[in-house]
């Protein structure tokens, strides 16, 4: 398992210790520009606002076709209901089109969510409505 992070988190001793290849990075934005590099999807488990911005910017990159990477959310307990029900909103409201809003996959069980990713499509549609 490889991590990335960044180097005052490290030496505060939030570095994973089951992981066989850590990386450590000067800055956040430096983190995510590694991480951005190193994966082939992006799935966000549960966590605080620091996971909400870095699925907003993977998500917000793969719209303006910065990037081509699958984007998932692992919606353990329906944590990400909630967040989902704002993402509807956008689109109820015309702010988001509404394959924007199908480019993310969803799912409580990893393996459906693996796959999901598996399958995604592109999204090419025009970013205003």
């Amino acid at each position: 398992m490889h991590g990335v992070i960044t180097e005052s988190l490290h030496r505060r001793g939030h570095s994973h210790s089951a992981l066989t290849h850590c990386e450590i990075a000067s800055t956040l934005r430096k983190r995510k520009e590694r991480m951005v590099e190193l994966a082939d999807a992006f799935i966000a488990l549960p966590g605080g606002i620091g996971t909400i911005e870095e699925v907003m910017e993977s998500w917000t990159m793969n719209q303006l076709q910065e990037i081509d990477k699958p984007l998932g959310l692992l919606n353990t307990a329906n944590f990400f209901m909630p967040f989902m029900g704002f993402i509807d909103h956008m689109v109820e409201q015309r702010f988001l089109p509404f394959e924007h809003r199908e480019s993310i996959a969803i799912h409580s069980d990893p393996n459906e969510l693996i796959e999901s990713l598996r399958r995604q499509p592109r999204i090419d549609v025009p970013k205003w409505i």
